[in-house]
């Protein structure tokens, strides 16, 4: 094997392209295994952080916010299983967990992986049906959590195959993580990329593609309509914040999804050490943003971690830093049906100000409530 310096002296490469052949140079695996370090931190607190405050605050448990708990967890999993052992081999320069180690470690975040981007799949669905179908039955909990059991058989059904002998999980360039076997001819190995390349990216990308596009197309054709209208403020947020975390997961994977295209259509003697590894680091950093946006883009969130991590003698459920005391009050109590279901009241809480707004929608009495931020 052959290897050489690049002109900066950062990266050396090698003339054969083979499993974990293109390697770093020192300063290269220094470089990988500290961003590799950040990137499992900030994901395992991020992730950790959003499934603690919705599992302490069962009301914001919505179809719409257990799916996005599904793909916090998938995230999660990603951060814990997968991420530090990679960053611990590039400090020691090549993968530290043997054989078996390998192909857990390209299993669990493999697995973890297609049911990130089926949450988002399913979410991205999910918001097609309550835009289009406002007035028909909407998703219930039940229902949700079952589609969440699908996500994870989908996702099994994904990275199973190399476990029970179609194709092998191999080590990748430069040695310091395991996937597909990327960069085989072989006919078995050929045949799972183009498997895996359509079940856990383009019918995924379909879904969602599909999706946003007849919302795009109803909201044209329905702009005036009595169905368009009744998609509130608060749906039209959730919306918004779904399509970035989408956008997000995109810019993170694609660079990723070009270089192994790149390999799988016989340029592999194009790839070098860096474009091999950057793109990898890239899309692992996938498993920050979601939290972020989640914790950005929705009010309700916000006052719901400020409830489990601000507790003082005083809610700081509070704006502009001016703190306001604990009401003893007893509002009304807040029930969140499914995503869209119409109710006969709607109650609306500033909690700047601790004003209620109550509309009567209808002439009955004691109606379901929901609480919009």
């Amino acid at each position: 094997m052959h290897e050489h310096w690049t002109a900066d002296g950062m990266w050396i490469t090698t003339g054969n392209f083979t499993p974990g052949g293109l390697r770093l140079s020192d300063a290269g695996y220094r470089a990988a295994g500290i961003g590799l370090s950040l990137i499992a931190s900030f994901g395992i607190f991020n992730n950790l952080v959003v499934i603690v405050v919705l599992l302490l605050h069962r009301q914001l448990l919505t179809p719409v916010n257990i799916l996005i708990l599904n793909l916090t967890i998938s995230d999660f999993l990603i951060a814990t299983l997968g991420t530090p052992f990679t960053a611990a081999s590039a400090f020691q320069h090549h993968w530290l967990f043997g054989r078996s180690g390998c192909v857990a470690y390209a299993f669990a975040t493999g697995f973890s992986g297609i049911a990130s981007i089926g949450s988002l799949a399913v979410i991205s669905w999910e918001r097609y049906w309550l835009v289009a179908h406002a007035g028909s039955s909407p998703i219930t909990t039940r229902e949700t959590i079952l589609i969440t059991c699908g996500v994870w058989t989908y996702a099994l059904l994904g990275v199973l195959p190399p476990v029970v002998g179609w194709s092998r999980f191999e080590i990748e360039t430069p040695n310091i993580a395991c996937g597909p076997h990327w960069e085989s001819e072989a006919l078995p190995d050929l045949s799972y990329i183009v498997y895996l390349t359509v079940f856990a990216l383009v019918l995924p990308l379909s879904v969602i593609s599909w999706s946003y596009i007849q919302i795009v197309l109803f909201l044209r054709k329905n702009s005036q309509s009595i169905s368009a209208q009744s998609v509130s403020k608060t749906q039209a947020n959730i919306t918004r914040m779904v399509i970035v975390m989408v956008m997000a997961f995109l810019l993170a994977w694609m660079p990723y999804a070009i270089v192994s295209a790149v390999v799988l259509f016989g340029g592999s003697h194009l790839i070098t050490a860096p474009i091999a590894t950057l793109p990898a680091i890239f899309a692992k950093s996938s498993i920050i943003y979601n939290p972020i946006i989640y914790a950005i883009m929705n009010p309700q969130f916000r006052i719901a971690f400020k409830n489990v991590f601000c507790r003082k003698s005083y809610a700081v459920l509070c704006k502009h830093g001016a703190p306001i005391k604990r009401s003893k009050e007893k509002f009304p109590r807040r029930q969140l049906p499914t995503d869209g279901a119409p109710s006969r009241t709607r109650v609306v809480y500033s909690f700047s100000s601790i004003v209620t707004k109550i509309r009567d929608r209808s002439s009955t009495s004691g109606g379901v409530t929901e609480s919009q931020f």
